[in-house]
Formats: structure tokens, sequence, C-alpha cells
């Protein structure tokens, strides 16, 4: 027991003290780029090894960086081309691959339909809300495997029985594999949702508990916190918050490793629930609650002290200023050649001056990544609406366009490098201590799914106005890290 507390304790201050909003996910997308490098690393045999890195999430999850990675193809270039293989990645195996074959007689007699009435009746059907599973939308960052995960998107975005029957046929899965009994939870959580959202499409509510009461006692971490929650707010039963701690907290550990917004509401649900006054061991977490608030002030002292000190910082921060300067240049000749309005010149008059200094401080690069942000929101609006261009026209746009696969490179060149720097331990634990190269970690990520955008709207904007487009040859061979100095050991 003693162990446990002092786990949890542990975990506690750890998810404290770097959870808070502007860094709570830098770990998770190191990782990310870390894997990202192995695989630019590693022999490259039949694939390409440039696996796309998200924001934050996979997927993620998942925001303005997932856009790039789900884009169709591209309509003009080469098709072997690198940068294509940057921001196109060749994709893995379908999904379903790794899933069961769809059931659809278990999913006919559960909801008391046939397959062609199912298809008809979600298409008509809404998803209804319930006082303890919130929205349909919000679980689609609940589960731990990826194949499952992309399942309920799918899903999500089109209801239908194909799905719901490899749903059906996953959760009944049986397997000494530890990966296959992880899916068959989170399969069984899911198809346990559909019961529960769909009443009008035949979705039975009794199922739909029993099937999530099986993927909690099978450690599902969604699964348990809609249990401890039941426990937690009486739904269904009577309160006892003995109990819904005891279902929650391993749903809550799990979630404080997950992305998206459903494992923010359960480890907020669970920190409100052990400091309830009826809980009877309020007291210890009031406590440990207070240690990892100590520890999370100063933690931040630390990261204020050293911000702008590591050796992470003095190489990027000139990156990321030269990175937004490529992006905001091909945005203004972009949307300047597509005639998008008096806008332009006001924001590249802001840019100008703000690019203009020699020694740029700190703030100066965040207001151009801000003002860069602001333009790109601008650039979406009236990208629609680009004029037609003449021959001269299109020989600018091809300018541009190769002027944004040097951006592309580029982008990837910087992540790779930061993340190759962490991956041979050539950064210490104080380059993560230091708040600004976590912002500028945050910037660097970004930057790949950026990149990749706005190639796409020039390519976009090519097929409107019936432009051939060529792609020339960019090599990826730059390194943004400062040479070591010293001299060489003589052998």
């Amino acid at each position: 027991m003693f162990l446990r507390i002092f786990g949890l304790a542990s975990l506690v201050a750890f998810s404290i003290s770097v959870s808070f909003p502007a860094h709570a996910n830098l770990f998770k997308d190191l990782k990310k780029a870390l894997e990202d490098v192995e695989n630019q690393l590693a022999p490259q045999g039949g694939s390409n090894g440039n696996s796309a890195a998200s924001g934050g999430s996979s997927q993620s999850s998942r925001g303005a960086s997932s856009s790039a990675a789900t884009s169709q193809p591209d309509d003009f270039g080469d098709s072997e081309s690198f940068i294509k293989t940057i921001c196109e990645p060749i994709p893995t195996s379908s999904i379903y691959k790794k899933l069961s074959q769809p059931d659809f007689k278990t999913i006919e007699n559960d909801f008391g339909m046939s397959r062609d009435q199912l298809d008809i009746a979600f298409k008509k059907s809404n998803p209804v809300s319930h006082p303890y599973l919130i929205n349909f939308d919000i679980y689609k960052t609940g589960f731990a495997t990826e194949e499952v995960e992309e399942l309920f998107a799918n899903f999500l975005r089109r209801p239908n029985a194909a799905d719901l029957a490899v749903m059906a046929a996953t959760s009944n899965t049986s397997s000494f594999d530890a990966k296959k009994k992880v899916r068959a939870a989170d399969a069984k959580f899911a198809y346990g949702l559909v019961h529960h959202f769909f009443p009008d499409a035949g979705g039975k509510q009794t199922v739909g508990e029993r099937l999530i009461k099986e993927a909690a006692k099978s450690n599902q971490f969604a699964a348990r916190y809609v249990e401890g929650l039941r426990w937690y707010k009486g739904y269904g039963r009577e309160v006892n918050l003995k109990n819904a701690v005891s279902w929650m907290r391993p749903g809550y550990e799990e979630a404080q490793q997950m992305p998206g917004d459903l494992s923010h509401i359960i480890e907020d649900t669970f920190m409100r629930l052990v400091v309830e006054p009826g809980y009877e061991n309020r007291d210890m977490y009031i406590g440990l609650i207070a240690e990892a608030e100590k520890n999370r002030a100063a933690l931040q002292e630390q990261m204020n002290a050293n911000s702008g000190n590591s050796s992470i910082t003095i190489a990027l921060r000139p990156q990321v200023m030269e990175l937004t300067r490529m992006r905001g240049e091909l945005m203004i000749d972009l949307a300047s050649l597509g005639e998008a309005g008096s806008e332009v010149e006001k924001y590249k008059a802001d840019y100008n001056m703000l690019i203009s200094q020699s020694d740029p401080s700190v703030a100066t690069v965040n207001e151009l990544i801000v003002k860069t942000a602001e333009f790109d929101d601008f650039l979406n609006r009236k990208k629609e609406n680009f004029v037609a261009i003449d021959d001269a026209g299109k020989e600018r746009l091809q300018g541009i366009y190769q002027r944004a696969e040097a951006y592309v490179v580029k982008a990837k060149t910087v992540q790779a490098t930061f993340a190759f720097s962490f991956l041979m331990g050539g950064s210490s634990f104080g380059d993560l201590l230091d708040a600004e190269s976590i912002e500028l970690f945050k910037e660097v990520n970004k930057a790949r799914p950026y990149a990749c955008e706005l190639r796409r709207s020039i390519l976009a904007y090519a097929k409107q106005t019936n432009a051939q487009l060529q792609s020339k040859p960019v090599a990826f061979s730059d390194n943004v890290l400062p040479k070591r100095g010293g001299k060489k050991k003589k052998r």
C-alpha cells in the first residue's frame, strides 16, 4: 500500500508540475519527434521512413497539424518527390487488417434490424446524450489503441453498420496476446457507447452498460472513468466515494499519458473526487496535492530562471525566426498574386518591421508568430476567391512553389536536428527546464505541417488556374545546431 501511495504521489506531483496549459504536451511531442528521427535514420527499404509528426495529436489527435497528414495526394508534381514523402507519407497498412472481420449477425441481433436498416437508421439518428457520458464526440480520444481510435473516428464521421460490425467482432476477440486484449477492451467500450448513444437505431442502454462495465474490468481507462463517475454521482446506483475512487483511479493514471479533452476531464473529475468531504482518504490526497503544488512552483521558478539560457534555445531561436519569416513571405506573395485585398499590405508593413531587427528579442519572435498565425487565418478565408492569373502569374506561382518546397525541407530539418540532439544525448535535462526552449520546440513541431499545408494551398491555386507546377530536388542535409568546439583527440 505504501508503494502504491508513493507512486501515486509522484504521479500527481509530476502531472501537476508539467501539465499546465503551455507545457502539457511537450514530452509527448518530443517522444513523437524522436520516433520520427529514428525512422529517418533507419534503413529505408521499401518505405520512406518520414512519418508525419503532429503537434500534439495524432493525432492526434489533431487540429491544424493533422490536416497536413490526412489531406489527399497532390494533383501536381513528381509522385516520387522527396517533398511529397514528407508531406504525404506512404500510408501504413489499413487498420482493418488488424481488427476482426465484421460480424453482421451480432449487430443485427443486438440492434434488432438488418444491416441495410441500420444504415438508414443511423442516417436519421443523432447521438442522444446521457448525464454520465457527456457527448459522443468527446470519446474519440478515449482509446488506448490507434486501430480502435481510428475505427471509432470513422464511425463518428459516418455512423454505419460495417464499422459497427467490426467493433462488435473485435470486442469479442479472445486471445493471450496482450495487444489484442487491449484492442478488444477498446472495441467493447466503443460498442457499448454506440448502444448508449443511438437508441433510435436500436441501441439498448442495458447492453451498453454491461459492455462498458466489462471493458472497465479489463482496465479500459475511459470505461473505468465512466464506472467511477456513476458511483461518484449516483447514476443508477447509490453514491459510494470509495468505490468511485477504486474504479476511477487506474483510468486517471492512464489518462495523464493520453491526449485530448477527455483525458483532461478525467483528471479534473478525479481530483475533485478525492477532495470530497465525504471521502475517507481526503486528507492524504490534500497533502499530496499540496506537495505537488510546491514542486510545480519550484519547477516553474527554475524554468523562468533558465529561460533563454539553454544551448537548445540559443540554437533554435534564430531557426524559429527563419522558419516564420519563410512562411510569412510565402503567404504574402501568394496573397498578393491572388489579389486578396488591402489587408495584405498592412500585414506586409507589420511583418517587415518585425524581421528588420538584427537581434530580435523573444518578444519580437513571439509577435511575429502571432502575426503570421493571424495572416494564415486571413489567407484561408480568401484563397477560394483568388483571381485568375496569366502566364507571367503562373511563372511567379512556380517560383513561390519552389520556395515552399525549400520551406518544407527546412522545417523537417530543424525538427529532426532538434530531436536528434536529444536522441544522441546532446542536451541536458536543464534544456528541458528552459521555458523558452519549450515554446520554441512547440513551434518547431508545428512547422512541417504548416509548411505542407501552405504547399498544398499553392497546389490548389495551381489547379484552379490550370498552372502546371514542377518540383525541384531539395537536399535534406542541413544541421541547424552549432558545431561543437574543441580539438580532436590525438590517436
